[in-house]
């Protein structure tokens, strides 16, 4: 018997994507000895992740063992790599870099005011305001003209032609001042001062309500989508915070179906789902006990299989 005789039409549907588990953690510094992290993924495999000084790195209660950097950036390319290794969870860096301000006002500072500038290496650098740059004090003379936008202007180029891993940004006589590299330090251990007072000069730290923080983080994203991946990340000790564990992670749903059998007129649904669960729907009581039952349940499933690979 021809196959067009028993079915019209093939349906392979995709009706719901899977939706993979996301999370993400931050790291309060380059890490301490003995915290850890364990992530678990949607494929269940759950591991403890230990931060260690030695080089290399043992795990005292761990499963994996993770050497700390001198930056949490070091700790956490580390890191990155130990999670992505050992487990079916996608690692990206989520870190911003630390940003502060020195704002000239009315007239041009007076001599001898100095703006102290620290990078994300501890690196401080004083610049010294003077008429001529002649000043005796600071480790950079900048040389501040008439107003306070040339003193603005003058302080920017200061900062940029000096080997300090700082970046500035002059608008308007507002100086932003942005570590050169995104992670925490630049904004725990590093803060603009103005060491000698002037009315002219105001200085906003790193970490202010209306600047950015250094903040060094990892984001988390299941390889395999499926409410399965919906786990709780965990840690020990006070180099991490949970911003979000892994979850959301939604199901998706294959329909595949034998649409207008021409001896019963029934149609067959077929509904696998990402946990593999595999449903029969029809317009016809009985679709269940059809007859070679198990056969049709393999065609599907290969054929189910097949579409689910497109998506995941």
């Amino acid at each position: 018997m021809a196959a067009n005789d028993i079915v019209q039409s093939l349906v392979i549907n995709q009706s719901t994507r899977g939706v993979a588990a996301t999370g993400s953690v931050t790291m309060a510094d380059a890490g301490d000895n003995g915290d850890t992290i364990t992530i678990v993924d949607g494929q269940g495999n759950s591991v403890q992740f230990e931060l260690d000084t030695a080089d290399p790195p043992v795990a005292g209660t761990g499963d994996q063992a993770v050497l700390i950097g001198t930056l949490s950036t070091d700790t956490q390319a580390a890191l990155m790599a130990a999670i992505s290794n050992f487990t079916e969870v996608a690692c990206a860096i989520n870190n911003v870099a630390a940003e502060a301000t020195v704002t000239f006002t009315t007239g041009a500072p007076t001599d001898g005011a100095i703006v102290t500038v620290t990078d994300y290496e501890g690196t401080a650098v004083t610049f010294e305001f003077s008429a001529a740059g002649d000043g005796s004090t600071g480790d950079v003379q900048v040389v501040k003209g008439a107003t306070h936008l040339t003193a603005a202007t003058a302080f920017e180029a200061a900062v940029n032609a000096n080997a300090i891993k700082v970046t500035a940004a002059d608008v308007g006589g507002v100086v932003t001042l942005t570590q050169d590299l995104a992670c925490v330090e630049g904004q725990v251990s590093s803060d603009p001062a103005e060491t000698v007072a002037d009315a002219n000069i105001a200085v906003a730290v790193w970490g202010n309500s209306s600047l950015a923080d250094g903040q060094t983080g990892i984001s988390f994203t299941n390889r395999v989508p499926g409410a399965a991946g919906n786990q709780t990340i965990s840690e020990t000790g006070d180099t991490f915070t949970v911003v979000g564990s892994l979850a959301n992670g939604v199901d998706g749903v294959i329909d595949v179906g034998l649409k207008g059998h021409t001896q019963t007129g029934m149609e067959l649904v077929v509904h696998k789902r990402a946990d593999g669960q595999i449903d029969f729907t029809s317009n016809v009581d009985g679709v269940r006990v059809i007859t070679h039952e198990e056969q049709v349940r393999r065609l599907f499933d290969e054929l189910v299989d097949v579409a689910t690979r497109d998506f995941s």
